[in-house]
């Protein structure tokens, strides 16, 4: 049996890139901006690990995640990790525990890598920068309006242009749901297909 050819040094998985110049830059100034940004406004930044146990991580939340999380065991405790491939639990996780007794509205910020078991849209990345800004507290009119205007002058500030911003109402869904004649498993599916924004998968469940 012959043994395979060694690779290419330069091979890498497929949806993983290298940043070369000047686009690892680029990026690196797009994000710092977003975050300058961010904090005129009063967000205060976060660091959350690359890494954590899945059973924090994807509970919760997280739950909707599960299925883009690349997992493997940690050595030291024989407990099972996932890479997160969204941040936004994470800033939960935090809000709720590490950072439950500072005064409300709390104000966050954050920024970092993020990784996908499976790439979405044209080049089908599976390793995405992520930047974002959390206002845990008010329930509002006015926390939505401040969140909309505060990404749209961070977006400015990079240049994007026609851009649109998606509101959700997570009490919204079930109600239109409440008196469609769906069986229990297709509602599931439905909902999940709706928390994860895959139309392909709406459309499938007759949403």
């Amino acid at each position: 049996m012959m043994d395979d050819a060694p690779l290419n040094p330069a091979l890498l998985p497929a949806g993983f890139v290298d940043l070369l110049p000047p686009q690892a830059e680029a990026e690196a100034d797009g994000i710092e901006a977003l975050m300058a940004v961010f904090g005129t406004h009063g967000y205060e930044r976060v660091r959350p690990p690359l890494m954590e146990f899945e059973a924090g991580l994807l509970s919760g939340s997280g739950a909707a995640l599960a299925e883009q999380a690349f997992r493997l065991m940690d050595p030291d405790t024989r407990r099972m990790m996932a890479v997160r491939p969204d941040s936004t639990p994470q800033i939960a996780r935090i809000a709720s525990t590490r950072l439950a007794d500072a005064p409300r509205p709390l104000r966050l910020s954050y920024a970092g890598p993020c990784v996908l078991v499976t790439g979405s849209g044209r080049e089908s990345a599976r390793q995405i920068s992520q930047a974002g800004i959390e206002l845990i507290g008010p329930d509002s009119p006015e926390a939505d309006a401040e969140i909309v205007a505060v990404a749209a002058e961070a977006l400015e500030r990079l240049g994007t242009g026609r851009v649109s911003f998606d509101l959700t109402m997570p009490p919204l869904v079930p109600a239109l749901l409440a008196d469609q004649p769906l069986d229990d498993a297709t509602r599931r599916a439905l909902l999940h297909a709706l928390d994860r924004k895959d139309a392909a998968a709406v459309a499938q469940h007759g949403g």
